[in-house]
């Protein structure tokens, strides 16, 4: 989502973009969670 118009700095890391998609597609609030899990420490690894 580099071009996105929330994301300002367009970062892009990889694995991200998936990530975001996997959870947008999530069956269920239990997937939701884990994946929200997963993008909340690729952010805090990653972004400057």
């Amino acid at each position: 989502m580099p071009d996105a118009i929330w994301n300002a700095a367009h970062w892009d890391g990889e694995g991200y973009a998936q990530l975001f998609e996997d959870f947008s597609a999530a069956p269920d609030v239990d997937t939701q969670k884990s994946l929200a899990g997963q993008i909340q420490s690729l952010l805090w690894e990653e972004v400057p």
